[in-house]
């Protein structure tokens, strides 16, 4: 038994291990499919506003058509007409804005993408620049290689220098494009972002923009923040951050849902990015949210809060101080089944720093609810708990495991070893020998045998795991055998 303790003396070794697991299992949850924030958006309804008479007439007028027609493309081609050119460009839009089934690629194969930037390069009419982007942005919200025909036909630059436009609607048209273009992937999003978009973008943000706009704009800057492959460059982030922290403050409950996803896809980036949060003194403000009524608000808080909790013990007692943990606690018993399993996850990369930071959680009366969930809630509830307990088991002191014995922990554990999931079923048995090691009474001991639990072990012997049979053997052999007794 002595060697099976010695494994464990190098506390520092097991901290480094613990930080290792969390980033891992952080990464994983991340990188399940996510659609709170849609990363692109097609324009499907006529202007909220008479930006032309022209606009309004050819509206009544057009009827919708089935396909693209010789006209369309004829009238779009040409410049001697600029009734015409726009009733064409309108016609275009009108076709890419139906549900189901745009034809993009049919306007793409028929080589109209580059003869629109051509427009955009050359007319100087609002209504056909406002057309021609709406057709652009409707084409960006399909496939990345529809995307991308729009991207090397050159309308980067255009977009951006419209975005200056002094027609508000053509420069909202522009920017939703960019948007679109942005969303799709990081290689897009610093192409657009070379152009000096971030500037422009920030500039029309400040300029006092009316709600619908800044609605656009905001979501925009949450596609600044979404993709991880790469990561947005530093330099960008801190550039929008102020804008972040002006938008945080806003009482339109739209905007606030994307600027709290837009600070959580932040430190979704990794810790040098979750550092700028905490620097920006933003920590606080995303604890507060924790307690927002609406369900998306929340659960982008506590993910933001959880991502830097990932990060190094600093930056996990900077959302302690902030008092994230209190404030989940009250939070918890209001929360649906997915938001409960995203502050499971929060709790179990607090868990995983110090010892202080486990009795926060403590002092919070938050283990009940861990336990809770272990034991009756569905299986993503079940298996984020037994993450923060097995965590928990490894960084504990004695007396802070008692409370996890105290409130059930061991027959809880026990009941997960009949579920088939072999990462669960090494966390379980880690978890217990955790619990045996440090509580050195009988008190584990005597639980496990008394639900079961024990036998559970010895038919995992049997496991054709090499792991699991190798944990189950070693609990047995150590705390249960014979000659241990």
């Amino acid at each position: 038994m002595s060697d099976h303790r010695a494994r464990y003396k190098n506390t520092g070794l097991d901290a480094k291990e613990l930080r290792r697991r969390r980033e891992e299992n952080s990464i994983q949850l991340r990188k399940q499919k996510r659609d709170d924030v849609l990363s692109k958006r097609r324009t499907l309804g006529a202007p909220t506003n008479d930006m032309d008479e022209d606009l309004d007439d050819l509206n009544r007028s057009s009827s919708p058509e089935l396909g693209l027609t010789r006209d369309m493309i004829e009238g779009i081609m040409q410049d001697q007409d600029q009734h015409i050119l726009i009733e064409s460009a309108q016609k275009i839009r009108r076709l890419l804005s139906r549900e189901p089934q745009p034809p993009f690629d049919e306007v793409i194969q028929n080589n109209l993408v580059p003869r629109l930037v051509q427009l955009l390069q050359i007319s100087e009419d609002p209504l056909v620049q406002f057309e021609v982007a709406w057709i652009l942005t409707n084409i960006c919200s399909g496939t990345t290689e529809q995307t991308r025909v729009v991207v090397n036909s050159g309308a980067l630059p255009e977009l951006v220098r419209l975005m200056r436009s002094p027609d508000i609607r053509v420069c909202e048209q522009a920017v939703w494009a960019l948007g679109n273009i942005i969303g799709d992937n990081g290689q897009f999003r610093d192409a657009v972002i070379s152009h000096n978009f971030v500037n422009a973008l920030l500039d029309l943000i400040n300029s006092g923009l009316e709600l619908g706009f800044l609605r656009n704009a905001t979501w925009v800057l949450v596609n600044l923040c979404r993709n991880k492959e790469p990561p947005t460059d530093s330099e960008v982030i801190k550039q929008i951050l102020p804008a972040l922290m002006s938008l945080i403050g806003s009482d339109d409950q739209t905007i606030l849902i994307d600027t709290t996803w837009a600070i959580s896809y932040i430190t979704e980036l990794g810790p040098t990015y979750s550092q700028l949060v905490i620097d920006y003194g933003l920590v606080k403000k995303m604890t507060r949210l924790i307690s927002h009524e609406e369900s998306k608000i929340k659960t982008a808080a506590i993910r933001a809060l959880g991502c830097i909790a990932t990060g190094s013990d600093e930056q996990t007692q900077a959302v302690v101080d902030a008092g994230a943990i209190p404030a989940l606690r009250n939070a918890f018993e209001g929360l649906n089944d997915r938001i409960a399993k995203e502050a499971l996850w929060f709790l179990s990369n607090v868990v995983a720093g110090s010892q202080e930071q486990i009795q926060a959680v403590i002092d919070a009366d938050l283990v009940p609810m861990i336990i809770h969930f272990l034991s009756n809630g569905d299986y993503q509830q079940q298996k984020e708990a037994s993450w923060a307990v097995f965590n928990f088991c490894l960084t504990g002191s004695q007396d802070q495991l008692k409370v996890l014995i105290e409130n059930g922990a061991v027959p809880a554990l026990c009941d997960l070893l009949t579920l088939n999931d072999n990462t669960l079923i090494k966390n379980v048995l880690e978890a217990l020998k955790s619990l045996l090691r440090k509580c050195d009474d009988n008190t584990v001991r005597n639980q496990i045998e008394a639900c079961g639990g024990l036998d559970r072990i010895e038919a995992l012997q049997d496991s054709p795991n090499q792991e699991i049979y190798q944990y189950s053997y070693v609990i047995i052999e150590n705390y249960f055998s014979e000659n241990d007794q």
